[in-house]
This record gives C-alpha cells, sequence and structure tokens, in this order.
C-alpha cells in the first residue's frame, strides 16, 4: 500500500507558535521553510500570519476502503507501467470496498467517487456502463458514485492507439444522515379531531335521509290528500249544479201554483 498522509491547514491572524498532535511517522513544512519537529505525538513549528500547512505522514494507517484497479488489453492481463503507448482492445476494471482493518465508520458515512479522464483521440468507442459521462474538451469524463455503506464497482472498454492516461481519481464526503423522529402528537390530536368530525358527518347525513325519507313520504300523502280534495271539489260542484237545478224547477213550480191560485 501506498503511504497516506495528511495536509494540516492553519489560518492564523499572526505570527504563532503551533503546536499539534498526531500520530505521525514524519512532518514536513509546506509553506515556510520554519523548522517542523516532531516529539512523540506533539508537532510544534513557527508560522507567520496567513494560511500555513504542514504534512503529516501516518504510520501504521488503514484505509477504509479496499480501491483495486486491473487492466486486460487484447484479453490479457497486463500491469498499468505496462500500458503506455499500448495499441489494442482495452478493459478497465475498478472497485471500491470495505476494509475491514480500518477503524472507524467511513464506508457507512462517505461517499465515495471515483472519475476517470480518457483522451477520445487515443480512445475511441468507450462504452461502460453506470457512470456520469460528460465531455471536457476532447477528453471524455466518467465518473462513478458510491453511498454510504455500499460497494462500488465499474469496467470500461475501449479501442486504444498509443494509449496513455492520466490517473483515477477518488473523492470521499461524508454523506451521513440522521433522521430523528419527529414529534406527531399535535398531528395526532389533529387527527383524532378529523376522524371525530368524520363520525358527526356520517350520522348527520344518516339523519338527513332519514329526514328525506319522511319528507318523501310526506310529500305522497300530500299528494294522495290533493288528489282527494279535488275529487270532492268536482263531487261539490256537480252535487252545487245539482241544487241549482232543483232550485230553479222549485221557482218554476211555485210560480205555477201561484197562477192557479189567482184563478
Amino acid at each position: 500500500m501506498a503511504d497516506i498522509y495528511i495536509v494540516n491547514m492553519f489560518a492564523l491572524d499572526g505570527k504563532t507558535e503551533i503546536r499539534d498532535y498526531g500520530a505521525y511517522s514524519s512532518v514536513r513544512n509546506l509553506t515556510s521553510e520554519a523548522d517542523i519537529s516532531l516529539d512523540g505525538d506533539s508537532v510544534t513549528v513557527s508560522a507567520e500570519a496567513g494560511t500555513f500547512y504542514y504534512q503529516g505522514n501516518l504510520k501504521d494507517a488503514q484505509l477504509p476502503w479496499n480501491i483495486s484497479v486491473a487492466y486486460m488489453l487484447d484479453g490479457k492481463n497486463v500491469a498499468a507501467d505496462e500500458l503506455a503507448g499500448a495499441n489494442g482492445h482495452l478493459v478497465i476494471s475498478g472497485s471500491v470496498t470495505k476494509n475491514k482493518l480500518a477503524d472507524g465508520d467511513f464506508y457507512e458515512a462517505y461517499m465515495v467517487q471515483a472519475t476517470v479522464l480518457l483522451d477520445t483521440v487515443k480512445c475511441r468507442n468507450i462504452q461502460t456502463e453506470g457512470a456520469t459521462e460528460a465531455n471536457v474538451g476532447a477528453d471524455k469524463q466518467l465518473s462513478y458514485m458510491k453511498l454510504p455503506g455500499q460497494d462500488l464497482s465499474f469496467t470500461i472498454e475501449t479501442d486504444v492507439t498509443d494509449f496513455s492516461m492520466e490517473g483515477i481519481s477518488l473523492n470521499a464526503v461524508p454523506l451521513a444522515i440522521h433522521m430523528e423522529k419527529p414529534d406527531t402528537s399535535e398531528l395526532d390530536g389533529q387527527i383524532d379531531d378529523l376522524q371525530d368530525g368524520a363520525q358527526q358527518l356520517d350520522d348527520g347525513a344518516k339523519e338527513l335521509a332519514a329526514g328525506a325519507q319522511e319528507l318523501n313520504s310526506g310529500a305522497a300523502a300530500v299528494a294522495s290528500g290533493a288528489a282527494s280534495l279535488v275529487a270532492g271539489a268536482n263531487t261539490l260542484s256537480g252535487g252545487a249544479a245539482g241544487l241549482a237545478g232543483a232550485t230553479s224547477e222549485l221557482s218554476s213550480g211555485l210560480s205555477l201554483l201561484a197562477g192557479q191560485s189567482a184563478a
């Protein structure tokens, strides 16, 4: 495994004697010519105002991920340093998996992105799956992403001429999302009120249906009574006509009787 180091940065308002700590095998001043010392886990250095950087090389460090890249040229496995100027059909396979020897929860909390940049003049018929593709001038950029707690794997196939490429870039970004259980007591009360209102609405609908039934029955009774009233009115009209006729006959009879009495 290649060496692992950390670059530390300090933003200083004035000249400062820095004392820092880390499990380093060695340290290196990246900003000035000032001496930087390592005593056990303690780092000391004098720095001027501005931004100060120093590098701490880690001892016995383990990356949180196992990273592997393999190459096949025309169906044969080849080492990366043998590919410069190669011609043929190239397959690049990469993977990022959990390193069980590493401490911490980086695998579960970090998103990892792998980026491959290929020269489209030297690499033709580029084929891959699961990548976000972008054209960067004459280059094609392929980006692959793994979410926290997941592994990443990718395969790229291309026909190459006088092959060369930049190194594959891997970036890790913390993406832990902590969800707290929300307080739903107020919402629960509103749901209870809504259920009570729905029950009242249902009861009211039933009462309305019963009232409508009674109204319908009443309307039928009124209609029946109205029919009887019309029939009675017709009978009354007929009786009145008969009475008028009888009255007329009575009047004629009285006139005849009066005439006979005079004689």
